[in-house]
């Protein structure tokens, strides 16, 4: 859908002013295609400016004379050293590369990187250890192979496959980069220092991690005797370990916000207490919590996030404590959502139907992707055993789900 106010028409061809939104019929629930670069219209069509190049294992862009790497070859495998120079290019970016690369053991970075951007290294079953040129001005490893920013206040990487089962981040850390301990599945204990300001997205993410621990003079973050990690005042519940081995867990009634993923893959819960002070139940919340059996929501939740209660098996049960005016009053929708019609430019794929009124209202114009069923089924079953950061869980999966097929084949007749 494309949407754009009655004067900017004219404009439309040159630029894209206001908002695109792509609604892409039953093959992009399937993740098909992404866009990249600057857009135009021309017509009905969209074109990306930017230039691709390939260089043996590596996807490369040119800029300013400089190649910056976005995407590396899956095939690549052992002790990888990463080029200084493509097809003459120095190298001096990454961005979002190295993923899904099962087969490489370590790598080295070279003194010509100076940016390293985006999700890296995620799901490198095999990578044991990150090591940077010791001439770097930008980057630095630390002993046991972790990668940093050059003065390591910034934590970039943990390496997936390194086989310590506990790490202390160093002293000095302020920042720790999302995605930073990703299916990091030997961890089973990490440590926060006092000087940690700033924790990512997705960034303490271990599938085996019993316990996170952080040091009690820190003055933004605290854990519970549990190994759960919160804000400093107990009010955002950041991580709880999915390592863990209680199958019980009371929520503190200092929280009024259950931050994203938080309890995602604790598949050993079976009962979780929400008080009632909470408000807000994040996107993902309780995503892929097998043994949960039954929760209660409390009448202080006024908003619950996307797949809040995704692939909880197990759950047949859910009561909520107020009333039915009351549960109607609930926000169940993503707030990112909105964020996005505020800005003067959009793209949002898919067909998801909680947004598709909005996405209809706010939009210039719909691109229906309308792909044959046999195709649909290529792009599920080529994307098997690839990551994405909305879904950590299925990293590791590389068996066909014939349910998921089977959606996919009866899509057009059931669920259109």
């Amino acid at each position: 859908y494309i949407n754009n106010e009655t004067s900017e028409v004219k404009k439309m061809k040159r630029n894209l002013k206001r908002a695109v939104s792509v609604l892409l019929a039953a093959a992009m629930i399937f993740g098909i295609t992404a866009f990249i670069g600057e857009f135009d219209i021309e017509g009905v069509g969209i074109k990306a400016e930017a230039s691709n190049y390939t260089s043996g294992y590596y996807t490369y862009t040119v800029d300013n004379g400089n190649a910056r790497i976005l995407d590396v070859d899956t095939a690549i495998s052992g002790d990888v050293v990463i080029p200084s120079n493509l097809d003459g290019y120095p190298v001096t970016e990454i961005y979002a590369s190295f993923n899904n690369c099962r087969n490489i053991t370590s790598v080295t970075i070279p003194e010509s990187i100076t940016i390293i951007e985006g999700r890296i290294f995620s799901n490198c079953l095999s990578l044991t250890n990150i090591t940077v040129d010791i001439n770097s001005k930008y980057f630095s490893n630390d002993e046991y192979g972790v990668l940093f920013n050059k003065d390591k206040t910034e934590l970039i990487r943990h390496p997936i496959d390194n086989e310590r089962t506990s790490y202390n981040i160093p002293d000095g850390v302020t920042k720790i980069r999302g995605h930073a301990f990703s299916s990091c599945f030997h961890l089973t204990s990490i440590t926060i220092p006092e000087s940690v300001t700033s924790i990512g997205l997705y960034a303490i993410d271990g599938y085996n991690l019993t316990s996170v621990t952080v040091d009690t003079a820190n003055k933004y973050y605290v854990s519970d005797e549990y190994g759960v990690l919160f804000d400093k005042d107990k009010t955002e519940l950041i991580h709880y370990p999915g390592g863990n081995e209680r199958t019980s867990y009371i929520i503190p009634d200092t929280v009024t916000s259950i931050e994203l993923n938080a309890f995602a893959s604790s598949d050993k819960l079976t009962n979780i207490t929400i008080p009632d002070s909470v408000t807000t139940i994040n996107s993902g919340a309780f995503q892929n919590c097998y043994g949960l059996t039954s929760i209660t929501i409390p009448d202080s939740v006024t908003t619950i996030r996307d797949r809040a209660f995704w692939i909880c098996d197990s759950l047949t049960d859910v009561y909520y404590s107020g009333t039915e005016e009351q549960w109607n009053n609930i926000t169940i929708n993503d707030e990112r959502i909105k964020e996005i019609f505020s800005t003067d430019e959009w793209i949002i794929d898919g067909n998801y139907n909680r947004t598709i009124e909005t996405r209809l209202q706010y939009c210039d114009t719909v691109f229906l992707f309308d792909l044959p069923t046999e195709v649909c089924i290529q792009g599920a079953t080529e994307r098997l055993g690839k990551g994405r950061y909305d879904m950590p869980w299925i990293e590791n999966e590389d068996e066909e789900d014939t349910e998921f097929i089977e959606f996919i084949k009866s899509y057009n007749t059931q669920s259109r």
